[in-house]
């Protein structure tokens, strides 16, 4: 098959020296490296599971609830100061001011 493609000008002129390089045609090194790339294409991760004799019993709220609730790690990072005495971290949201 044949096609036209737009190529930057000093891409072009590195690849044409390539392929001299090589002693193969600029058609085969670009077949080559489109075969590379699309050949290297895998998944981002991997998502890998265990088995557990725990049991999950978590409802949807209780998940979104711990996956929404950074305070504490907020107060570690020093970007939030701690709860006064009597206050609840999760009481409080990020960026939240104490008024007076």
């Amino acid at each position: 098959m044949q096609t036209t493609l737009r190529i930057d000008d000093d891409l072009h002129r590195r690849a044409k020296m390539e392929a001299l390089r090589r002693g193969i045609t600029l058609t085969q090194l670009v077949e080559d490296g489109l075969r590379a790339q699309l050949d290297a294409e895998k998944p981002a991760f991997k998502l890998h599971t265990v088995a557990s004799s725990v049991p999950f019993n978590f409802t949807p709220q209780q998940l979104k609830d711990l996956m929404n609730d950074d305070t504490e790690q907020l107060i570690k990072l020093g970007l939030i100061p701690e709860p006064e005495q009597g206050e609840t971290p999760s009481s409080r949201q990020p960026g939240s001011q104490k008024t007076a």
